[in-house]
This record gives structure tokens, C-alpha cells and sequence, in this order.
């Protein structure tokens, strides 16, 4: 197990989970940002099964009481599978940009992208998809994830390749059919009814993950969902210069309220 990167001094009291799956290191810049205020725990999630990264996030609780989860995208799934687990080890949750936790509703997602995209970029997603089916290319995979990030932003400017993540094709085709197959049978779903402690949900409304599909699921978390709604804003809001400081001045009030 890789060891959590750490972003601020002790107590750590916050962690933070990139998407993908495979997408290490993609929320370092959220990570370090907060680290500013905060101590941060990145964890770098490489295990190829659930199980094994929801371990991972385990590792990096084991060093304080409790902590609030942060999950940016397939990170929201997996930190909320850790709360329902580990109850006791949460003191808040917080997703951003996450995705559907039912198959219907992300059903949308692919045509919303595709739609994005001119003629040339269609056929290039296409071939990849298929070539990355049948072979873990790094090159490949990051290719496909940066003409996916253009689709995904609303400023152009918040698809732009900062060098922070390291990418894991290997990681997302081994474990992102079994997160798949977890919603799929309506589990997923059902997890929410176990969380403990309220969600604050941060969702671009540019995003092509549907908010509407978020904002539907206040009623199955026991402690409640707040929904933080952000106009002008993709996927990744702290790459949208539109939205970005505000999105961290809000950000820093819910962590600071959920550890008071």
C-alpha cells in the first residue's frame, strides 16, 4: 500500500480522494489548497478491487479520530462506502461532482460528452475506447481522459493538463466494473441509507454527470444532503476560474463546521 500523501501540518483531519478510478493524484491541487488551513490526506488508491481501496482510505483514517472524506467523481462512491462502513471514523462527508448512483440516470453522461465534441474527437474517442478495452495503455488512457476533461469543463481553461496526475489504466479496468456492477444492482444506492452524518454535495451545473440525479437522493441520507449548486462550473471546480475561490471559501466553511 502506497502511503497517503500529507498537505499541511497535523492534525490530519481531512482526506481527499481523486476519481478515475486511476486517476492518482488528479485532486493533489484541491489537497494542497486546503492544506493551507487544514492537514490533508491524499490517498493514492491503487488497489485493483473495491475492497482494497476502500483499505486504502481506511490507512490514512488510522492516523486521526475522525475526518472528514472528501470524493471528487468515482472518489464520492468510495468515500461513501468507507462512511457506511466507518461510522464512527467520519465526521463528515463531502462529494464533488459525483456521479450517479443509478444506472439510468448515467445513461446521459456518454451522449452529453459526445455531443461536446466535433466530428474528428467522436471518432478518436471511439477508437481509444475500443483500443483500451483490450490493452492498458498509459498514452491511450491519458488521451482519452484529456478529451473527456474538455467535455466535462465549462471554461476551456479548467481542461488544461497540470502534471498533477499519474494515471493507472490498470487500476480503472480491473476495479471500475465491479463499482459499475455495485449500482447496477441498486447496492450502491443503498448504502446511503447507512451514512451517518450529512453529505454536502458540490455539482457543476456544466457538468455532464447530472445534478438532477444528485439532488434526487437528499431524501435517502438519514443526516441530509446540501447541495451546493455552482453555475459557471464543469467537473473539476477548482480548475474553473469562474467559480474556483468561491467554491474554496465554501469548501473551507463546511470542513471547518464538520470538524467544529
Amino acid at each position: 500500500m502506497i502511503a497517503p500523501r500529507r498537505h499541511g501540518v497535523a492534525p490530519w483531519s481531512v482526506v481527499a480522494v481523486h476519481g478515475g478510478p486511476g486517476a492518482c493524484g488528479e485532486i493533489a491541487p484541491l489537497a494542497a489548497r486546503l492544506g493551507r488551513r487544514f492537514g490533508v490526506l491524499e490517498p493514492w488508491c491503487v488497489a485493483p478491487t473495491l475492497d482494497g481501496q476502500i483499505d486504502e482510505i481506511a490507512g490514512a483514517v488510522a492516523v486521526t479520530d475522525r475526518a472528514v472524506l472528501i470524493g471528487h467523481s468515482w472518489g464520492a462512491w468510495t468515500v461513501t462506502l468507507f462512511a457506511a462502513r466507518h461510522p464512527d471514523r467520519v465526521a463528515g462527508l463531502v462529494w464533488i461532482g459525483a456521479p450517479p448512483f443509478d444506472t439510468a440516470a448515467a445513461r446521459t453522461i456518454e451522449p452529453i460528452r459526445l455531443a461536446r465534441l466535433d466530428a474528428a474527437d467522436r471518432a478518436e474517442v471511439a477508437a481509444l475506447t475500443e483500443r483500451l478495452a483490450e490493452d492498458a495503455d498509459p498514452a491511450a488512457f491519458a488521451r482519452l481522459g484529456r478529451l473527456l476533461a474538455a467535455t466535462d469543463a465549462f471554461d476551456p481553461r479548467a481542461a488544461t493538463d497540470d502534471g498533477t496526475v499519474e494515471v493507472r489504466p490498470e487500476v480503472y479496468r480491473a476495479v471500475w466494473p465491479e463499482g459499475a456492477a455495485l449500482r447496477a444492482s441498486g447496492e450502491l444506492r443503498r448504502t446511503l441509507r447507512r451514512l451517518t452524518v450529512p453529505v454536502v454535495a458540490f455539482h457543476g451545473e456544466h457538468d455532464p454527470h447530472p445534478i438532477a440525479a444528485i439532488a434526487d437522493l437528499a431524501g435517502e441520507i438519514p443526516a441530509g444532503l446540501r447541495l451546493r449548486r455552482l453555475a459557471r462550473c464543469g467537473h473539476v471546480p477548482w480548475r474553473e476560474p469562474a467559480v474556483r475561490e468561491r467554491f474554496f471559501h465554501d469548501l473551507e466553511a463546511d470542513l471547518a463546521s464538520a470538524l467544529a
